[in-house]
């Protein structure tokens, strides 16, 4: 099993409230600046559907992670400086309601499929009808997330290492195969590192 690039990017909206979306690589089968990049430009395509108050920093130091376990073993370090913020002046929605891309994979672990989740909070009004997305709201994250995915090597969805008494289950990484963009919006309630 290779050993897995985490990728952190921070999200702020306002002081003292930080978010952190984290992506996976394969070290084995993507390349590190080419990976970078295109977490950056994925979040640039976004951006007009965010609101001006949430910006975003890329880490530069990438954790190399072992799969099975979920051990540090090292870090590598990307060059440039990938920052950006939402441009949309509309007022934004609560912060709490985001959207959610899916990250689809052909792997199934336990009788399930397993599955990544990316939230992107700073949608504004504009975003929304009547308490959903509105369809170009939609059709706009597809369209991001199909440029983020095309040509991209290495993606992939962790699958954390999991005890339960009796069972131990070695943690796993599944290559992402395709995405979706939720129609209804999410709620957040937990970010594990």
């Amino acid at each position: 099993m290779a050993d897995l690039w985490r990728f952190r990017l921070g999200l702020s909206y306002e002081a003292g409230n930080p978010l952190v979306s984290t992506y996976y690589f394969d070290t084995l089968t993507a390349d590190l600046a080419d990976a970078a990049s295109a977490i950056s430009l994925l979040w640039d395509d976004l951006s007009p559907l965010l609101a001006s108050a949430l910006s975003w920093q890329l880490e530069n130091e990438v954790a190399v992670i072992n799969a099975a376990d979920g051990s540090l073993v090292g870090y590598e370090s990307t060059a440039g400086s990938f920052v950006g913020a939402g441009s949309s002046d509309a007022n934004p929605l609560p912060w709490a309601t985001q959207g959610l891309i899916q990250w689809k994979t052909a792997s199934i672990v336990n009788g399930q499929q397993v599955t990544g989740r990316t939230f992107i909070p700073g949608l504004t009004e504009d975003a929304s009808t009547t308490g959903v997305p509105l369809p170009a709201t939609i059709t706009s994250i597809a369209a991001a997330v199909s440029t983020y995915l095309t040509g991209l090597a290495g993606f992939c969805v962790w699958s954390r290492p999991v005890t339960i008494t009796g069972h131990e289950r070695t943690g796993s990484e599944a290559p992402v195969t395709g995405a979706h963009v939720w129609n209804q919006f999410a709620v957040l309630r937990s970010r594990r590192s």
